[in-house]
């Protein structure tokens, strides 16, 4: 069992860092320190200050009773009572306190943990640092390590295989070549309890800066094919390029899988998996319909906006790569792309600024009966010229109004193979009608 007079204590850190805690996490450590034994800041959130990150929580371990913290704190929530385990709510946001895991000291927490860069401990209140495996030396070099055997620590739990790939990710961290070597050799098939663990982890993945860092070691440790199979070659390339988005992030992803069933199996919430499917089948945007303005009607303007930005990146990947993507016959220029939005945007925009004119004067039946044709294409692009024209001035909103213009446009693109082209005199008689 250690103790402060362990071997393990011995070795302090050569520079003490600056660091900046928010004074109610710091009034947490003091308040817990009076009550014996001492308090620590440990774990992740210490080790994201080091890096003058903004932690997502603060943990602090603490030797005295987990009651002496309730007492203390009224507005302390036990998450895990039976492990020792106290959320403490602060202005600063959540502080969670622990027990040692080990005997009654830090530095049995510390010898449990997985990475070095998390086996760092700090007493606020004394100035005290502990560094039994050369954490801070690792946090400064951006080196990932494992205290003690990687593959014994991974194979406690098979989430932190995914934890390796979000620090690489999130903070640019160069996996340690031992652990890289087991890294994909631990994780299990996804049980219930492990997906909520790996959606954990890989969602801050997803985001981080450096995502594609962190795909591209999910894909060399095999773990990324456990996880989405049949998933691109140039994924991670692909959502690196695009803004931190998770829909968007993950429709990179998914791109050519089976995505409904990824989606169920990482047990994504419903919203987030529908939008996603959403974006996927509009997926990629210049080739998926003949009319993407027409077909994109179902679709807001984040989605549209989206869609643009992710076949953007996937065809930037490609020319990165030289390659001509297998799934498609051609690459489209940057100018086209940028064409064919500007060309859906103005649809849309059309669209909407005719819906707050009102209902156009004339419908689809008497479009059809001036046109001489049936339902088909010609009456849909009849429509969405007179809704332009609505939009450009809406007082020629009447049924005389946009019959002259539907007769001037019917003119200068007259339609092929319609009913009026068979029967001209069911056209003449029509437009007598009028």
């Amino acid at each position: 069992m250690l103790d402060s007079t362990s071997p393990i204590h011995q070795d302090p850190p050569p520079e003490a860092p600056q660091l900046k805690i928010p004074t109610p996490v710091l009034e947490v450590v003091q308040a817990l320190s009076e009550l014996g034994g001492g308090a620590w800041l440990v774990g992740e959130g210490l080790s994201d200050a080091l890096c003058d990150r903004r932690p997502g929580a603060y943990q602090i371990c603490a030797a005295t009773p987990i009651e002496s913290w309730l007492a203390r704190f009224p507005r302390a929530v036990p998450t895990r009572p039976a492990e020792g385990l106290v959320m403490i709510p602060t202005a600063s946001g959540p502080v969670d306190v622990s027990a040692p895991r080990e005997g009654n000291h830090v530095l049995g927490d510390l010898a449990r943990r997985c990475f070095t860069i998390h086996a760092i401990a700090w007493n606020p209140v004394s100035g005290e640092w502990l560094d039994p495996f050369g954490g801070l030396a690792d946090v400064r070099a951006k080196r990932l390590r494992t205290v003690g055997d990687p593959a014994s620590r991974l194979a406690q739990d098979p989430s932190r295989a995914l934890r390796v790939a979000r620090l690489a990710g999130q903070l640019g961290y160069r996996v340690d070549t031992a652990l890289r070597e087991v890294l994909g050799k631990t994780l299990r098939p996804l049980t219930p309890a492990l997906r909520l663990q790996v959606r954990r982890e890989l969602m801050p993945l997803l985001l981080s800066p450096a995502a594609g860092s962190g795909i591209e070691l999910l894909r060399s440790s095999g773990i990324e094919a456990l996880l989405v199979p049949e998933a691109r070659a140039d994924s991670g390339t692909v959502i690196e390029q695009l803004p931190p988005v998770l829909a968007l992030r993950l429709a990179a992803w998914l791109r050519g899988t089976n995505a409904a069933q990824v989606l169920a199996r990482l047990r994504i919430g419903r919203e987030l998996a529908i939008r996603v499917q959403r974006l996927l089948r509009h997926h990629p945007i210049d080739t998926c319909h003949t009319s993407p303005e027409r077909a994109l009607r179902q679709l807001n303007d984040d989605d549209v906006a989206a869609l643009f930005a992710l076949r953007r990146a996937e065809l930037d990947a490609a020319r990165t790569r030289s390659e001509q993507p297998a799934h498609r016959p051609a690459l489209l220029s940057p100018a086209e792309l940028d064409r064919l939005e500007e060309k859906v945007l103005a649809a849309r925009s059309a669209a909407a600024a005719a819906r707050e004119a009102g209902p156009l004067a004339l419908g689809g039946a008497q479009i059809m009966q001036l046109l001489g044709c049936g339902p088909g294409p010609q009456v849909g692009r009849a429509l969405a010229f007179l809704a332009s024209c609505v939009a450009e001035n809406p007082e020629c909103n009447t049924r005389d109004g946009l019959r002259e213009r539907l007769e001037s446009w019917a003119q200068a693109s007259p339609p092929a193979n319609t009913a009026a082209e068979k029967n001209p005199e069911k056209k003449s008689g029509a437009s007598a009608a009028w």
